[in-house]
């Protein structure tokens, strides 16, 4: 979804200096199903995504994480929102990790 066009842009340098905050930051991820405009998967629930995002959890070591899906209708009509099954499986992982998650259905 994010479709960032400075050629600077580096998803690692972001996550550095997340994890730079020593804790003191709080990661908000939206979880959805679907294809963009161009066709391409943006369904970000399979569990080679969520092992994926966990990692990243364990490096950034946020103070909390909060976990949602799509909450009105989207520009793009081919994206759908996750379950409520699938968000409570990813809080329940990310809780596993030892992270305080909420979900917002």
């Amino acid at each position: 979804m994010d479709r960032p066009t400075q050629p600077s842009y580096n998803v690692e340098n972001i996550v550095k200096e997340m994890a730079s905050f020593g804790s003191h930051c709080i990661v908000q991820t939206m979880f959805m199903h679907g294809t963009d405009d161009n066709g391409e998967s943006v369904d970000n629930t399979s569990d080679g995504f969520i092992s994926a995002w966990l990692q990243t959890l364990r490096r950034i070591r946020p103070s909390a994480v909060m976990i949602y899906t799509i909450d009105r209708e989207t520009p793009c009509p081919t994206l759908s929102k996750a379950t409520h099954d699938e968000l409570d499986d990813i809080r329940d992982r990310v809780i596993a990790e030892g992270f305080p998650c909420s979900v917002g259905y």
